[in-house]
Parts: structure tokens; C-alpha cells; sequence
């Protein structure tokens, strides 16, 4: 209800069905969309849903988007991570923070990676895919494109410009969920050990 407000100015427009319609399309695949009063749409997408202003006019229906990129796309958004903090974003909750290798141990899991930070050029973000950006995939510094990648692991064209990726410049760091830059991974000689925790889907 405090979103609806945010985006519409007022919330008298709003019921508890409209808030039961915007988290039934959790359970529905990315693409599917709500509109509800105030001009404003809910849209199914990858990791949650996110809620947005729209230009349509008032009215509850129920589709599928085919929006394209422009002011609240999240294919435009750019999120510096603070090091070490908390960072809140429509791709979801990012948390870091950095130790000595030495002193401390991680257990990675799919959503949790460490990375030797010491070796990471420039301030890593959240974004999604742009033209450019890759991957090295082995311990020779081989690279890949990362939208290869994307190919090879079977993810539907629809969704590849809504995949958040950690990147530094036009390096991928981390895909969450999913594939490590080779480059970045714990050694003998790591000092210092950045650790990412992904959870998606905070903008509902």
C-alpha cells in the first residue's frame, strides 16, 4: 500500500484485493503484467515483481507486457554495491562485506560467492547485460561473451535483459545464482576475500 501511494500520490484507490492481484503474479511466469488505478502496472519479472508507473489509462486488467526499454526498465537501472553494506534494488537485496582471507571462511552456495577483492578493477555494480560485457570462464583467462553464455545455458531471449549481473566495468563478476568469473575466485594467495549474498525480489 505505501508503494501505491508513492507512485499514484494516494492510496484511497487502493484496496486489499488490488494488494492480493500484484502477489498472485508471483506465481506466474515473467512477462505477465496487472494494471491497477493511479496509471500504475504490476509486472512479473525476473526475480519478484515490480511495480511501476505506467501512461495507460485507469482500470484493473491483466496481460502480457511487452514494454520496451525506457524510464524504470530495470534494463536501464545501475546500482553501485556499497563495500561493506546493504544494497536495496528492484533486482533484489545485495549484502557485502570484506575480510582477511586468513581470518575468516565462507561457505559458498549459489546465492553466497567470495571473490579476491584485492584483484577486482573498479566499483562493482548491479546492472543487467549490456553489448561488451564478458566472462573469463577458465584458469588460462580464457574469456567468453556473456551473452554466449546466456545461449549455451538455455535462458529464453525474453528474460536475458532482466538477469541482474554483478559487474566491473565490462567484466562480469558474478551472474547470481549462477556462473563466477574464474578470474576472481579464492587462492593460496588471496588477501583479501569480498563476499557477495544475493536475495532476490525486494520491489513487490
Amino acid at each position: 500500500m505505501e508503494a501505491f501511494e508513492r507512485l499514484s500520490g494516494k492510496r484511497k484507490d487502493f484496496t486489499s484485493l488490488h494488494v492480493r492481484q500484484v502477489f498472485s503474479l508471483q506465481k506466474k511466469e515473467t512477462g505477465r503484467y496487472i494494471k491497477l488505478p493511479g496509471n500504475i502496472q504490476a509486472v512479473r519479472s525476473y526475480g519478484g515483481v515490480r511495480l511501476e508507473k505506467t501512461v495507460s489509462g485507469p482500470g484493473t486488467t491483466e496481460g502480457v507486457s511487452t514494454e520496451k526499454k525506457g524510464s524504470g526498465n530495470p534494463a536501464e537501472m545501475f546500482f553501485e554495491i556499497p563495500l561493506s553494506g546493504i544494497l536495496e534494488c528492484p533486482f533484489g537485496i545485495f549484502e557485502t562485506k570484506i575480510f582477511h582471507e586468513k581470518n575468516q571462511k565462507i561457505e559458498e552456495k549459489k546465492y553466497t560467492k567470495g571473490m579476491d577483492y584485492d584483484k577486482i578493477k573498479g566499483s562493482p555494480c548491479v546492472r543487467t547485460r549490456k553489448q561488451g560485457d564478458y566472462l573469463v570462464v577458465n584458469s588460462a583467462g580464457g574469456r567468453k561473451k556473456l551473452n554466449r553464455i546466456f545461449i549455451d545455458e538455455k535462458i529464453p531471449a525474453g528474460l536475458r535483459d532482466q538477469i541482474p549481473v554483478v559487474a566491473a566495468g565490462s567484466e562480469i563478476l558474478w551472474i547470481p545464482g549462477g556462473r563466477m568469473n574464474e578470474q576472481y575466485k579464492i587462492t593460496s594467495t588471496t588477501g583479501r576475500v569480498l563476499e557477495l549474498h544475493y536475495q532476490g525480489g525486494v520491489l513487490t
